[in-house]
């Protein structure tokens, strides 16, 4: 887990600000990606995009990843803006940005 936390994860997609809930976001995702498939079927698709609604505390952690900032960095940002109502944080987090990863919708600064 040390080693994660000292890696830069890059948000993939671009967000909108979520009005039904204060400081949230909602991730744009093309629906079709990079394949050959997906980008002739795209063009006759009636919804181009998925939209994936995040919690105050997951758009704050999707907004860090700006490719700049650390996990760890993240985290300490976390504990000043939400005190303890984010704890257990590291574990949260970690899941989180691995979750994050796995969906493809981070990549992470080669160091």
């Amino acid at each position: 887990m040390e080693e994660l936390m000292k890696r830069r994860p890059v948000g993939l997609y671009a967000f909108e600000e979520r009005h039904d809930i204060e400081n949230g976001i909602r991730l744009v995702i093309p629906r079709f990606r990079d394949s050959l498939f997906g980008k002739c079927f795209s063009r006759i698709a009636v919804q181009k995009e998925d939209k994936l609604n995040l919690d105050e505390f997951g758009s704050f952690v999707y907004r860090s990843c700006d490719g700049g900032t650390t996990i760890n960095e993240i985290a300490v940002s976390l504990r000043t803006r939400f005190g303890d109502s984010i704890e257990p944080l590291e574990g949260r987090l970690t899941l989180f940005i691995q979750e994050l990863f796995k969906r493809n919708l981070i990549t992470f600064v080669k160091e």
